[in-house]
């Protein structure tokens, strides 16, 4: 998919020999992200705080179980994961659902993984993945839905829930902030050109808002799946 994307934007001949050593993904892993604890995206102009999506290794996790962001476990019927969300007394292949009716999608986050670029998750005994840019996708507001939330959300205004120590790497509540908002932070600054590059190299921004669009649309229609 990301290759035929690349292929719309005339970018295809850019693409690295090993894609993997080139994915750049931020070393974040909490921040205040503009949405409810249901998982949608506040209104643009809302005077509603963010919340803390904190997905450090140990956090508390779960899908969203109702709402327009409602996870698709028992939609997508996998045998693995159709526990997840199952009613009480719920088959599946003609047999009973182990605790069936008492696993909405509590889970936590297992490690994050800067091998395979995603986070690893589990959900209700089940192992699942979540790529690590949706934290930056979300604390940007890009897609209209994400996922998943922490189970107790906590919102702009309350300490860090991850814990980071004054000094420390800060948190893309910073960087990734969208424009407007009350803690929008510092730019980065530019980086220099790799040698041999000329700044008409450079992809224009034109085609990187297009890109951008076409991810959060991409991921917006990911996560409206479970509608």
């Amino acid at each position: 998919m990301l290759v035929g994307l690349l292929g719309e934007l005339g970018l295809a001949d850019r693409l690295p020999a090993d894609p993997k050593q080139n994915a750049k993904q931020s070393a974040a892993q909490c921040a205040l992200v503009p949405y409810d604890e249901r998982g949608v995206r506040l209104p643009a102009g809302s005077a509603k705080p963010r919340m803390w999506l904190n997905l450090t290794s140990g956090a508390p996790i779960k899908l969203i179980s109702d709402g327009p962001a409602k996870h698709n476990h028992q939609g997508a019927k996998q045998p693995n994961t159709i526990h997840i969300g199952s009613s009480r007394g719920q088959t599946f292949l003609g047999k009973p659902i182990a605790s069936a009716g008492s696993q909405p999608g509590n889970g936590t986050v297992v490690r994050r993984e800067e091998e395979t670029c995603s986070l690893l998750l589990q959900i209700e005994g089940a192992q699942c993945r979540m790529g690590t840019w949706w934290l930056a996708a979300a604390a940007r507001g890009g897609p209209a839905m994400i996922p998943i939330v922490n189970q107790s959300p906590v919102f702009e205004g309350a300490p860090d829930p991850s814990g980071r120590r004054a000094g420390a790497a800060p948190s893309s509540s910073q960087a990734g902030a969208p424009k407007g908002s009350k803690s929008a932070g510092k730019q980065k600054m530019p980086q220099p050109l790799p040698p041999g590059r000329k700044q008409a190299d450079t992809v224009p921004a034109v085609a990187v808002a297009k890109a951008m669009k076409s991810v959060d649309d991409m991921m917006s229609a990911y996560a409206a799946l479970g509608e």
